[in-house]
C-alpha cells in the first residue's frame, strides 16, 4: 500500500533517505580525512531521520495487527529477531568496524548524538534494546496496544537516561583542548584590527594526546583570529626545530609539580601548565 496513507509516508521517507545516503557517501568518500582508512561519516543533517524513524515506530505500533502473522513464532521472528539482528549488524559495521575496515572512530559525538550514544552505552545498549523490543512485542501480541505504547515510552526514557552521565563526561573531555586554546590566545597580542595578521605560533601537545586534540587546538585558535598555527606533539627535538619564532608547550601535570612562576590551569579535573618557548 505504498501509494496511499501511511505506506506512502514510509515510501517517501525511504526515498529521501536514499538521496541523503548517496550524498553522504559521496561526500565522505571524497574527504581527505578518509584517505587510508575511513575515519568519519559526516552528515549532521541526518539527525532529522531519528525523529522520523521514532514517529514511524509509534504509528506502526498502533497500526500493526499480530493476527496478520500465521504463527506466533513468525511474528516474533519478524518483530524481535530480525529487528534486533539489523541493529546488531549496524553496530558491528559502524562501531566495531568488523564488516568494512575503519579506524574505529567513525561516530563523532558532536555530529552523531544517537550513534555516539549507542557506542557509549556499550553492552548495556543491547540489553536495554532487547528488553524494550521483547516487552513491547509481547504486549502487542496480547493486543494491549496502549500498554505497549506506555512501555515503549518508559523504555525510551530509561534508555536515554542510562547513558547521560557518560555522555556528560565525554562532552567535558571534548571541551578541554578548546578551552586550552582560549588560554593560549590570552597569552598572545590580539590580531591586527585592520589586516587581521597575528603571530605565527607552534603549539606542542602532551605525548598522550589524540589527533582529535590537535584539531581542537587548531580550531580553537583559528576561531580567535590566529590562523598561522602549527600543532605538534611535544619533544625536546621538536621544540628545537620548530618553524616559528614563538611557541607554547602544554604540559599535563598528573601530580607533577609545576614549574615555579607558571600559573596552573585547571579544567575538567585536570591540571595543565602552558610554557612559552622561543626559537
Amino acid at each position: 500500500r505504498w501509494r496511499e496513507g501511511f505506506g506512502r509516508w514510509i515510501f517517501q521517507v525511504l526515498a529521501v533517505m536514499g538521496g541523503f545516503y548517496a550524498a553522504v557517501t559521496r561526500h565522505s568518500w571524497r574527504a581527505y580525512y578518509n584517505a587510508d582508512l575511513p575515519s568519519a561519516i559526516m552528515g549532521r543533517y541526518l539527525i532529522i531521520f531519528s525523529v522520523l524513524f521514532f514517529t514511524i515506530s509509534l504509528v506502526t505500533l498502533v497500526k500493526i495487527e499480530p493476527s496478520q502473522f500465521k504463527t506466533k513464532w513468525r511474528y516474533f521472528a519478524f518483530t524481535q529477531i530480525l529487528s534486533f539482528g539489523l541493529v546488531t549488524f549496524a553496530y558491528i559495521t559502524l562501531i566495531n568496524g568488523a564488516v568494512i575496515p575503519t579506524d574505529g572512530n567513525l561516530l563523532k559525538m558532536q555530529g552523531s548524538l544517537d550513534g555516539f550514544y549507542t557506542e557509549l552505552l556499550g553492552p548495556y545498549f543491547f540489553v536495554l534494546l532487547f528488553l524494550i523490543y521483547a516487552l513491547t512485542n509481547l504486549l502487542l501480541w496480547k493486543e494491549k496496544k496502549q500498554t505497549a505504547l506506555t512501555a515503549l515510552v518508559i523504555g525510551t526514557v530509561i534508555y536515554y537516561t542510562a547513558g547521560a552521565p557518560a555522555y556528560f563526561r565525554a562532552l567535558n573531555d571534548y571541551q578541554t583542548y578548546p578551552w586550552l586554546a582560549k588560554q593560549i590566545s590570552h597569552l598572545l597580542p590580539p590580531p591586527d584590527p585592520k589586516s587581521g595578521d597575528a603571530d605565527k605560533i607552534t603549539v606542542f601537545l602532551p605525548p598522550d594526546c589524540k589527533s582529535q586534540n590537535e584539531m581542537e587546538i587548531y580550531g580553537g585558535l583559528r576561531t580567535r583570529g590566529i590562523e598561522d598555527i602549527f600543532v605538534e606533539v611535544y619533544s625536546a627535538e621538536a621544540v628545537k626545530n620548530m618553524d616559528t619564532e614563538k611557541g607554547f608547550v602544554i604540559e599535563k601535570l598528573d601530580g607533577i609539580q609545576p614549574r615555579q612562576g607558571l600559573p596552573v590551569y585547571e579544567f575538567n579535573n585536570q591540571e595543565f601548565v602552558i610554557i612559552p618557548v622561543q626559537k
